[in-house]
């Protein structure tokens, strides 16, 4: 638990405005928190990780793969930035760097409370409404969380379809001047 403190501890520690390796080592630390709690005694990899997040108590099959494809994404920041590789804040985005995107170790808490949560033994009953009183306080802190990994989600698509929107109109807008050029030779 102590690593996903420290995880928690962004934006920086002695500054207000996280860097690129503040993001980066928050990446790391928070996939390590991920390996810690999935840790069977023997070994905890990315299989294991997401096998326990999928065994969280989500409210729906959609947010359970949602949070599996989420941790993939941070997995896969943290190795560019731990492993040496050239990286950019674009890097450590879910869905690359836009005005909308989501910093990926932002998001890692709302994936990693469920997953403690069913390492716990917390379960999701089959009936709501036989044990609406017991269920009904966790599924009204639960849902918010939900809809937050979604919403980050949709943001992503919207930011990937106007790039490739921009990137469509870039591309005619090479081929008119390329026209113009060879009709000026």
């Amino acid at each position: 638990m102590e690593i996903a403190l420290l995880a928690m501890r962004l934006p920086g520690i002695s500054i207000l405005i996280p860097t690129i390796h503040d993001m980066g080592v928050s990446a790391g630390l928070w996939v390590s928190a991920f390996e810690i709690l999935a840790y069977d005694g023997k070994w905890a990899g990315p299989k294991q990780v997401k096998a326990m997040i999928g065994q969280g108590p989500w409210l729906t099959d959609q947010s359970r793969a949602i949070a599996v494809d989420l941790y993939e994404a941070l997995y896969a920041a943290r190795n560019a930035f731990m492993h040496g590789n050239e990286v950019t804040l674009a890097d450590l985005h879910l869905g690359g760097q836009t005005q909308q995107s989501v910093m990926l170790p932002m998001i890692a808490p709302l994936i990693f409370r469920n997953a403690l949560l069913g390492i716990l033994g917390f379960i999701v009953p089959p009936r709501l409404d036989e044990v609406a009183d017991q269920w009904l306080p966790y599924y009204w802190n639960q849902e918010p969380f939900e809809r937050a990994m979604t919403n980050a989600l949709t943001l992503v698509a919207q930011s990937v379809a106007e790039l490739q929107r921009l990137n469509g109109d870039l591309e005619v807008l090479s081929e008119q001047s390329q026209d113009e050029a060879s009709q000026m030779d």
